[in-house]
């Protein structure tokens, strides 16, 4: 028992007190703003308000800000702000710590932003966003502008978009709702649900993947485009007036409306549903 405590003890002397900090700093920006944000291990909150200014507030748990802890560094040239966030290379800190980045910009921004390791949350913007993580989810609520997002391992969530949309996953499922002018959307491993919003035009082609995984795609009715559905392992199933109707197997080609720029479906091992939007 003396043993076991003197070990116990030993723990608590090396772990130290759980260590907490915070940084806050506010840019002033003008119309044509733009956020460059890269971090090394964090989560990404951000918000567009009506305000001047790139407000950022950073948070962590088991690691200090500022030399041989957290490293934050940061630039200002003019509209564009860049911020780099990285553990020092000197200094002990347990393997694992967290960090919460939390951002208002005004809505217009630019933005690019990328977490190694780390979910991403966008909402209400105005703007071209470009979106990464290696590891972690990304979630985006009303966006007007083109959207590019990846993400290694995760699911993608975005909704009430108007504009273009990239997304790709390595692993994990894409839920993606919108008024859309172009589409080029892709899983290695996951579902996909693409419901395209009134209004939206194939301006040109858009394209749907996926390796493994059902894709569902709801589609207003007057809808103009050609269309190209291939299975490798599964079936397809028609809900909207094509060149065909029901159910066939493997691959098919037709047109809706008239025919237009081609969407074209793929999946490796899934089905491939068409729905009407409703």
């Amino acid at each position: 028992m003396r043993n076991l405590s003197l070990i116990v003890l030993l723990g608590l002397a090396l772990a130290g007190p759980a260590v907490a900090d915070e940084w806050k700093q506010s840019y002033a920006v003008g119309s044509a703003s733009e956020l460059k944000l890269s971090a090394r291990d964090a989560n990404i909150f951000v918000t567009g308000e009506s305000t001047g200014s790139i407000e950022i507030h950073i948070t962590t748990n088991g690691i200090e800000i500022g030399e041989g802890g957290l490293l934050i560094m940061e630039k200002q040239a003019g509209d564009t702000v860049m911020l780099e966030i990285k553990p020092a290379r000197r200094g002990f800190w347990p393997r694992s710590y967290q960090a919460e980045v939390v951002i208002r910009v005004p809505m217009g921004t630019q933005l690019n932003l990328h977490t190694a390791d780390g979910d991403i949350d966008i909402r209400s913007m105005t703007a071209t966003v470009h979106l990464s993580t290696g590891d972690g989810n990304i979630t985006v609520k009303k966006l007007e502008g083109d959207l590019t997002v990846s993400t290694g391992d995760g699911n993608v969530t975005a909704s009430e978009l108007v504009g273009g949309i990239q997304a790709s996953t390595g692993d994990g499922n894409l839920e993606v709702s919108g008024r859309f002018s172009e589409v080029d959307i892709h899983t290695g491993d996951g579902q996909v649900d693409l419901l395209v919003q009134q209004g939206s035009q194939v301006k040109a082609p858009w394209n749907v993947r996926t390796g493994d995984g059902r894709v569902t795609l709801h589609l207003p009715a007057d809808l103009k485009a050609d269309l190209d559905l291939n299975t490798g392992d599964g079936h397809i199933d028609l809900g909207l007036p094509v060149t065909v109707s029901g159910r066939v197997d493997k691959r098919i080609r037709g047109s809706l409306n008239g025919g237009g720029e081609r969407v074209q479906v793929k999946t490796g091992d899934g089905s491939i549903i068409l729905k009407p939007l409703t």
